[in-house]
């Protein structure tokens, strides 16, 4: 009887839970930001940045309402009424818990008239120079992340890299805020006068602009300030600008933001865009989560660690030994080292095990008594090569793995904590002078940026699979090589599981990482597809591209290393692949993998080490 009272009980309890109402889903935030021009203007690289950084830092859906002051078009006056009553109107009925007005002219409209449109709702002034708020006190629900853009020491830049420089083209516009840095930038290069002759093109068109860069004197350069409205009234898109000017300028092409970097110019000591981005996210956030504005320090972000495209260095003849030590250099091509490390060791490795195995023979075959090989004993031996062969490359895998997670799990987090500690000491109140501020900082932005290279290059791919999945994790792999080598890419993933067996995953995905690699380096395409799909329990892996091709029979016959690994790899998961290419038609790389036999056969293989581990403790 007891026993049926409890169970009785038991159901009770879990029909009481199961018609619970589900939790509500938090309601999202709103939060308002306000563009000083139309979306594609400007600012708008560092919204498409924080947007997203926002969104991942809180527990609570965002909801962004974006609004733009006034067109480009028309930023050679202020705003008028009529964008009070357009704000008005869209943020009507609407519970505003933040708003983040974007760049110099959002941040002085909305500190003009903020009080009239947003009353105690807190306002974040974001991406927007110091100089724009320093003539104006802070309301009580106001605070900011700003930047302090340094144009001079740009210039000191150049003629440290070309000391033989004369002549600097600064592209400047001619909206209002234009020609407020116009004013500030002549200020300020007064202390160039008699070494450096400045022409400024707020007066010219683009056109003019484009047909002067491409007959400028020797011993010239260009420095791009920022172009949103040419003199002809013509908006001006930043990247598209900076395309134009790269692709038909005769002097090098020098410009102040991150963002800017891999559009022509050589680089320097710029404002990170992403660093200025989690930033703000992380002030946002502060201030969602109930934070009063006015106790949240106003931070400024500088220029930092100088970074520069060695393409570019490379275009100009500008030796890195004239760069600072600590500065950083992307866009390398990498050496045939770099790029068939792991081919190259795995072939070595197959070449020295088959010399071994075919000294054996001759040894063998030299003593009198011994008799030729079987046919069955060449087929063992042979087999015996192959799982040889296996061995050394599941050993990389596995050297490559211990090596990222060292460096992951110390190294890393030994310069994370050092950091912090930099950073910690630049911020006690007194503790230092503001030139000592200043430099800590600096180291603070030079460790982070050794940080990421390091992690960079220690290859931690093994984390990334585990944590994303093989889809996530190739497209990111394929979005960031195409976007560093400018290629157009189409991923697509169809039905991948994210639960792949390891083995078959890491596979698939190096066999990606050397396809793409050719592409990239030898095939000169300007698009790239990429398609992963699952059908019928078979992993398919294509990756097309549009460039030059090549005749595979002639590659093989080479002993190409590239296609070696990609046949060797596959073998491990009792995978196949082909490759489908001719000169000047393009190239396909086909694989496919059977997951249900890879994952057996990585049971198999582990079921027989633990048995075998077994028997030699007896």
């Amino acid at each position: 009887m007891t026993r049926l009272l409890a169970a009785a009980a038991w159901i009770a309890a879990l029909l009481i839970v199961s018609a619970a109402p589900a939790p509500a889903r938090p309601e999202p935030r709103h939060v308002l930001l306000v563009y000083s021009y139309e979306r594609e203007f400007t600012h708008y690289t560092f919204a498409g940045l924080f947007r997203p950084e926002l969104s991942r830092s809180s527990s609570d859906p965002i909801d962004f309402i974006e609004v733009s002051l006034q067109p480009a078009r028309a930023s050679r006056t202020d705003p008028d009424a009529s964008t009070l009553d357009a704000i008005r109107s869209v943020v009507a009925g609407r519970k505003l818990e933040l708003v983040v007005p974007i760049g110099g002219p959002a941040a002085t409209f909305v500190q003009k008239h903020g009080q009239q449109l947003f009353e105690t709702t807190p306002v974040l002034l974001a991406a927007v120079d110091s100089r724009f708020i320093e003539s104006r006190a802070l309301g009580a629900n106001e605070t900011a992340v700003t930047v302090r853009h340094d144009p001079p020491r740009m210039i000191e830049t150049i003629l440290r890299l070309m000391p033989e420089t004369k002549t600097v083209v600064v592209v400047i516009g001619a909206s209002r805020l234009e020609q407020f840095w116009l004013q500030e930038v002549k200020r300020t290069f007064a202390q160039f006068d008699g070494r450096v002759t400045f022409l400024w093109t707020n007066e010219w068109p683009l056109a003019e602009i484009l047909k002067r860069s491409s007959a400028l004197p020797p011993h010239s350069a260009i420095f791009y300030g920022i172009l949103a409205l040419d003199a002809s009234g013509t908006p001006q898109i930043e990247t598209q600008t900076l395309d134009a000017l790269h692709a038909s300028a005769n002097a090098p092409l020098f410009g102040l933001h991150s963002s800017q970097l891999g559009h022509g110019i050589v680089g320097g000591p710029l404002i990170s865009i992403d660093e200025l981005s989690r930033l703000t996210a992380a002030v946002a956030l502060r201030l969602l989560r109930g934070e009063a504005p006015h106790t949240i320090e106003t931070r400024t972000l500088q220029p930092g660690v100088p970074t520069f495209d060695a393409r570019e260095l490379r275009r100009w003849n500008i030796a890195e030994s004239r760069l600072d030590a600590a500065s950083v250099v992307r866009f390398r091509e990498p050496t045939t080292w770099q790029t068939y490390r792991g081919a190259i060791v795995a072939t070595v490795s197959v070449v020295a095990a088959q010399t071994v195995l075919l000294i054996a023979l001759v040894v063998k075959r030299g003593r009198p008594r011994t008799p030729l090989l079987a046919p069955s004993d060449v087929g063992d031996a042979e087999a015996a090569l192959a799982r040889l062969t296996h061995r050394l490359m599941q050993a990389q895998e596995h050297e490559r793995a211990s090596i990222a997670k060292a460096i992951h799990d110390d190294v890393c987090q030994q310069l994370t904590g050092l950091t912090l500690r930099l950073h910690g000491l630049s911020r006690e109140p007194g503790g230092a002078t503001l030139d000592m501020r200043t430099r800590l900082e600096e180291l603070c932005a030079q460790f982070w940026s050794l940080e990421r290279e390091i992690v960079a290059l220690s290859d931690p791919l093994y984390h990334r699979l585990s944590l994303l999945g093989l889809a996530a994790a190739s497209r990111a792999f394929c979005e960031r090589r195409c976007a560093d080598k400018g290629l157009g890419l189409d991923f697509n993933a169809i039905d991948i599981s994210e639960t792949l067996p390891p083995d078959v995953a890491l596979a698939v995905f190096r066999v990606l990482e050397e396809s793409l690699s050719n592409a990239l380096a030898h095939a000169a395409a300007r698009r790239v597809e990429v398609t992963l799909s699952t059908a019928g329990g078979v992993i398919q892996l294509d990756v097309a591209d549009d460039g030059r091709g090549f005749d595979v029979d002639a590659e093989m016959r080479k002993g190409a290393l590239g296609l070696i690994g990609i046949r060797e790899r596959l073998r491990l998961v009792d995978g196949v692949h082909t490759i489908e290419s001719r000169p000047g038609a393009g190239t396909l790389v086909r694989a496919r993998v059977p997951v249900a036999s890879a994952a057996a056969a990585g049971t198999d293989q582990r079921m027989a080490l633990r048995m075998a581990r077994r028997s030699s403790a007896r």
